[in-house]
């Protein structure tokens, strides 16, 4: 088991790291928020394209049951034996959180 700890950095579509209780819903998430960001390009570039072609808002986590832990929140990052996927864990709001998450939204922690 490799432990480690990161930070989140997010990626041009994520404000910051996706945690959600298994892998699969961290990808939805993803891929969500991917939808939402190529609507709000289409739009700068083209306004009124979105209303031809319709428009995927942002989507709020909750809603996957998931959390995105800000730019700079450090967690502890580690594989599980037998699961191919990075499991995170920090304290938000005096609460653990912890769950998959993608290690490219991660940053190894200096």
């Amino acid at each position: 088991m490799s432990v480690g700890l990161v930070v989140g950095v997010g990626a041009p579509v994520v404000p910051g790291g996706i945690v959600c209780a298994d892998y699969a819903t961290v990808t939805a998430l993803y891929q969500h928020y991917n939808r939402a960001w190529r609507d709000e390009v289409r739009e700068t570039q083209q306004p009124g394209a979105t209303m031809l072609y319709g428009r995927v808002d942002r989507p709020r986590p909750a809603d996957y049951g998931c959390r995105v832990a800000k730019p700079g929140t450090k967690a502890t990052a580690y594989w599980p034996p037998g699961v191919p996927v990075m499991v995170v864990e920090y304290t938000a709001g005096g609460k653990l959180v912890k769950g998959a998450t993608m290690p490219s939204l991660w940053a190894q922690a200096q």
